[in-house]
């Protein structure tokens, strides 16, 4: 039985690979690659809307100690490595320095040119 249906359905799969058409959604009409790259844009703006809420919440995070985010932006004005010198600096205990460590460098990045900014 699953003989008969597989050799069924591997035509029309082959059919609708070979001729991509145009899929329509309504009113609009686009072609696979259209819907592909429209697709991989918006995923692109949602990485960047998640990448900046994650250093929002590390920089959120840098303002509940007293004294600390004073101490940040002053290493982020001096630079990444001073920034980095600073974090490497906090101790062992500290869990503001293992979240800043943990964070993938593009949110280290966003939340260093924030401090750099302030």
């Amino acid at each position: 039985m699953a003989g008969v249906t597989f050799g069924i359905a591997a035509p029309a799969a082959n059919a609708v690979e070979a001729n991509p058409a145009s899929a329509t959604n309504g009113e609009a009409e686009m072609t696979a690659q259209e819907f592909a790259e429209l697709t991989a844009e918006g995923e692109a703006q949602s990485g960047l809307v998640s990448l900046k809420g994650k250093a929002d919440a590390v920089i959120a995070l840098l303002k509940k100690p007293p004294g600390l985010f004073k101490a940040a932006v002053k290493a982020a004005k001096k630079g990444a490595r001073a920034f980095e010198s600073w974090v490497n600096s906090l101790s062992n205990w500290n869990p503001v320095k293992w979240a800043i460590k943990s964070a993938p460098d593009a949110i280290i990045w966003e939340v260093i040119k924030y401090l750099a900014s302030q």
